[in-house]
This record gives C-alpha cells, structure tokens and sequence, in this order.
C-alpha cells in the first residue's frame, strides 16, 4: 500500500514536514474548515488534529486510516469508522508533560498572587497519564494532595467533601454515558459543595464543566484551557473566568513533536515500513535565573515558583473569544520545561526540583 497511497495532512500540525516528507509519499495538505474528506477518491491516510470532528460526515472507504494528532478522542466517531472498516489511531500520552507543566505554572501563578497557599489541599480528579504526573510531583514535594478516578487510583472514596478543597485540577475525558460520566461533571450541584474562593483547573475536555451553571455563580474561579463548543467560545464564561488560554496546554513545542512524531510511527505501523532514523527535536533555551530567588521560593512555597512561571506564564496566552481560533492555530513558541537549559548558572542544591521536570542541569 506504501507505494499507493497518499497522506492527506492538516497544515497547521507542526512538524509534519520532518517527518512524513520522508516517506517520499504524495502529500496534500489542508485547511480543516475547508477540508471535504468525501472528496477523497484514492487510497489514502488522513492526519488530523482534534480540531477535525469525523461526526456526520461521508467518508469514504478508501480512506484506510485516520490518524489524529491528538489525545482527546470525541472528535473522532468511532462506531462510524469500525463500521466501515476504517482504521483510526491518537498519540496518547504524549503532551501528557505540557499538560502536567501547565498545571505546575498555573499553581505557580495562584500561588505567586496570594490566591491559594502551600498549606491548602488540593484535588486531582483523574489519574491517567496526566493526572497521576500532577498528583505524584505535588506528593513528593510535601504538598496535601488527594486524587480521585473511579477508573484508577484513588485516595477518597467519593467527590462528597469538595469544600476541603482550595483547588480542583481535572484530567479526565469526556464521557458521556454509562456509571462514571464527565460530560457536565461540574455543575450547579459540584459547584455548590465547593468552598468560597476555591479554583479549578480545567485542561481536560470542554463539556466537562458546564458552562452556564459556571457564570451563575461566584464563589468558584477557574482557569480553562478547554471549552464547550470549540472555537465559538461563550463570551460569558470567557469573562468570568480567572484566565483562559485556547486550548494549548498540551502544546510546548517538545509535547507537539512528540505528538507529530506518535502519529508518524502510528503511520508506519499501519504502512509495515520501519523507521529508518530516530528525528529528534534541539529547541533548548538558555535560562538566566536568581539562585537566590529559586531558594527564597523553594522555602516559601516548597516549589520554585518564579522558575516555572519564567520558562512558562499562563497569562501571556489569554485571548480573546473571536481570536480563539487564529491563536491556537498559530501557537508554537512555547517552550516545555524539558527544553529550559540552566547549565549555565546552575546550583546542585536545586537538583531534585529540576530533575523531576527534565530541565537541563548539565
């Protein structure tokens, strides 16, 4: 088939070029708003991003893969494609460290403006690739921290106790059916049980929260990556949020070549073509940082919170509603904590905080 087919590539997925031009296949890229996949008449693969929903549209048989450049999977409709005989596949896990280092920003930023403190306890609802990464650097480094997943792991037994809770992170996906469903996990009823200035953090799935239960009330703030109805975001909601960014939180650029790189290997396992060279990726940024400042940090918050908010700031990506789409379709200049170079000016003592989140030390 290898020699046969031809890739059909959404532009906008970085890395696409370092990868799939190798293969010497006709490539076609496109525009997802304007891509017609029923148009297609030839063998083909077609790569996508979760901005691409497969739902109610003709595909055709002799598109024999989908492949999504993504972790989420409801854009993709699975039943359709099983129907026809159409092979699918995601690259999941691998922003799984963005997210992780989005949510350590954002609790970095919360802490920095007095919003939340050390001695507050925190909540993971879901421990999944992401999940779990949150759960276990905020256990190791003295935080008071439970986890939820009915899935999985879990520290309580029930989502009964939300007012313990001075911040709620969610990792889940959305699951509309069945004995533990997310769709509209966070509604009036979970937000009344929460306590009075609380946050959460949702870079899990728009749907999870529910939206206008959310702007009904005041007592809950919340940072959103995700949103229902992506890109036709609710103005409301976007205004009565703490912070929103566009739905980046898995995109530092290492987490996006790691991602474009899964749905190449998943590419070739599909073509039975074996990789002929390992591509890797050399974005590293030389850090300039106050020790003195990291070990003031270190002691007042147990994390080195200015450190994190220096290789990344949530609030450099907050936009507008009308922008949402413009801005995640361009957004690739973030750097992961993985690609922060601190050879230069580095202090042994701070070792153990950098190595657990891949910094360069070294």
């Amino acid at each position: 088939m290898a020699k046969e087919v031809t890739l059909y590539i959404d532009q906008n997925i970085p890395y696409s070029d370092v990868f799939f031009e190798s293969l010497g296949l006709p490539i076609s890229y496109f525009k997802d708003q304007d891509f017609d996949i029923s148009s297609i008449y030839e063998d083909a693969i077609v790569v996508i991003r979760s901005t691409y929903k497969t739902h109610n549209r003709d595909i055709p048989a002799n598109v024999k893969l989908i492949c999504s450049v993504s972790t989420g999977e409801d854009h993709i409709d699975k039943d359709h494609l099983k129907q026809k005989g159409i092979e699918y596949a995601f690259s999941t896990g691998a922003n799984a460290p963005a997210v992780a280092e989005y949510v350590f920003s954002s609790l970095a930023l919360l802490l920095k403006d007095k919003l939340i403190t050390p001695e507050d306890k925190f909540l993971i609802i879901g421990h999944g690739n992401i999940g779990s990464r949150v759960y276990s650097f905020l256990k190791n480094f003295g935080y008071s921290v439970d986890a939820y997943d009915p899935f999985s792991f879990s520290t309580i037994g029930n989502l009964d106790l939300l007012d313990q809770y001075k911040l709620i992170s969610l990792h889940v996906p959305l699951i509309q059916n069945g004995e533990h469903p997310t769709y509209n996990l966070v509604d009036s009823n979970f937000l009344e049980r929460m306590g009075d200035s609380s946050f959460i953090i949702n870079s899990s799935r728009g749907g999870v929260v529910k939206e206008k239960d959310f702007i009904r009330q005041n007592k809950v703030r919340i940072i959103s990556d995700v949103f229902e109805n992506e890109p036709n975001i609710n103005t409301n909601f976007h205004n009565s949020a703490y912070l929103c960014t566009p739905h980046i939180a898995g995109h530092s650029q290492s987490a996006r070549f790691e991602m474009t790189h899964m749905a190449y290997q998943n590419v070739l396992r599909f073509l039975n073509i074996k990789q002929k060279e390992q591509k890797t990726l050399s974005l590293t940024r030389v850090l300039g940082f106050s020790k003195q400042l990291v070990e003031d940090d270190i002691a007042k918050y147990g994390l080195p919170i200015s450190l994190f908010l220096d290789i990344y700031n949530p609030k450099k990506d907050c936009f507008s509603p009308e922008d949402f789409k413009i801005k995640r379709d361009s957004y690739n200049n973030r750097i992961g904590y993985n690609q922060a170079d601190l050879s230069k000016n580095f202090d042994r003592k701070f070792e153990k905080f950098l190595s657990q989140l891949n910094i360069k030390t070294s």
